[in-house]
């Protein structure tokens, strides 16, 4: 997993973009000790899904116990 700051607008607040790698090969256990990095190491606010079925429901199940807001199409 990389990251990388991006550019935001918001005052004291630093944007990670995570990317996968095409997504290949993740697991649902994979993306949610992803989630638990970004959530307890990051301090991120906010969640993103944006693929994998199974990666979402279990990352969406790990930010709703975490009391973070998860959005994922």
């Amino acid at each position: 997993m990389r990251s990388r700051a991006l550019p935001c607008h918001l005052p004291d607040r630093e944007c990670l973009s995570v990317r996968w790698g095409c997504f290949v090969g993740v697991t649902p256990s994979q993306a949610v000790a992803a989630c638990k990095t970004l959530v307890q190491d990051k301090h991120v606010f906010l969640l993103v899904g944006a693929a994998g079925t199974d990666q979402i429901v279990e990352c969406a199940k790990y930010a709703a116990t975490a009391h973070i807001p998860y959005l994922a199409e």
